[in-house]
């Protein structure tokens, strides 16, 4: 920041004492300070902080200068403090705009900084204030145009129909782009449905299981979200994904409930077994499986694994088979726990 930069801001002329100072920067201090901001938004926290940086460095400054008239004009430094003003204005980087889910709006951040570099270079072959000060007001209107149609793009990118507050086009890239990010969480129909979709599914909140089913549930949200999207959020076709975004939930919630009362239901069947390492080993697997994702593909399979072999201890060792023909019958078990031969012979039946 340069002396005559400092000055302005403090908006103090040369001769001023240090007392003047010191009351302009408690009176800035007061206005900026992130502490007296607490209850604002972030980005005006944000914004805060940063002017709170340039206040602290225009004190330095203006207290090293103290006492001394240095606001003699010279066409150099005029011309460089236009040209840091231009420069300041592209402070963000194409990563931070890939970041911000920006970068389909690259061709305006093109021209943006494309319209910085033919200003800059205007400005540098100007021998006079008046040019300068064409050619920088000239650079900060074309820019101004460019934000205008960017924010029309990012508008119809975003399903904003329109912004009931006042947009600031002076402000840097990033500050702006602050803006625009904040437009689109009040009013782009995505997250007013966002915001209605998570209305909607509050009331699960209290049913069995919610915090083990939240992943199940939020997909469902996500499905909603997507499908809304695609129908590019036609109000006509919202009642309708919120209808199934319902049934898509109260799927899970009975998917677990159904499995719960399964895995209840074997209870008693394994205290009875429970000194049976294989039955409680298969037990075991599916109670963890259940419990650390419960709509897992796996646990039909295992269930009816574990459910055939309690089956097969059952089977009275002195059960009379005479008069039953089978043919092939076996379980299923890759670790062939138990298996039946049978043949079409009466009385024949063994395991291994």
């Amino acid at each position: 920041m340069s002396y005559i930069n400092a000055l302005n801001l403090f908006e103090l002329k040369d001769g001023y004492s240090i007392e003047e100072l010191k009351q302009t920067y408690r009176a800035l201090s007061k206005k900026y300070h992130p502490d007296y901001k607490q209850n604002a938004s972030l980005e005006e926290q944000k914004e805060s902080e940063e002017m709170m940086k340039r206040i602290n460095e225009a004190y330095d400054i203006l207290k090293n200068n103290l006492g001394k008239e240095k606001t003699k004009f010279n066409i150099e430094t005029y011309k460089k403090e236009k040209i840091d003003d231009l420069d300041k204005i592209f402070n963000i980087t194409w990563e931070d705009i890939s970041k911000l889910n920006m970068i389909n709006l690259r061709k305006y951040f093109e021209e943006i900084r494309k319209e910085i570099r033919e200003g800059i270079a205007y400005i540098q072959k100007n021998t006079n204030k008046i040019d300068v000060d064409y050619n920088y007001n000239i650079t900060i209107d074309n820019i101004i145009t460019i934000k205008k149609d960017l924010v029309n793009c990012f508008c119809k990118l975003n399903y904003i129909d329109k912004i009931p507050e006042k947009i600031d086009y002076t402000k840097p890239l990033s500050a702006f782009l602050s803006q625009l990010l904040s437009i689109k969480d009040k009013y782009s129909k995505e997250s007013i449905f966002k915001r209605k979709v998570n209305l909607e599914t509050q009331q699960y909140e209290n049913y069995i299981g919610y915090n083990i089913l939240i992943k199940y549930i939020n997909q469902a949200k996500e499905i909603a979200i997507n499908e809304a999207k695609n129908k590019q959020f036609r109000e006509t076709s919202l009642n309708k994904i919120i209808e199934n975004l319902h049934k898509n939930i109260l799927n899970v919630f009975n998917i677990y409930a159904q499995r719960y009362m399964k895995i209840n239901s074997l209870k008693e069947k394994i205290i009875k077994y429970q000194d049976d390492q294989k039955i409680s080993k298969l037990f075991t697997t599916l109670w963890k499986n259940f419990q650390s994702d419960p709509l897992n593909n796996n646990f039909d399979d295992l269930y009816e694994r574990l459910e055939r072999v309690i089956n097969i201890k059952e089977i009275p060792d002195d059960l009379d088979l005479s008069g039953i023909n089978y043919t092939n019958l076996y379980i299923e078990n890759p670790e062939n726990l138990y298996i039946i031969q049978t043949n079409n012979k009466k009385g024949k039946n063994g395991r291994k």
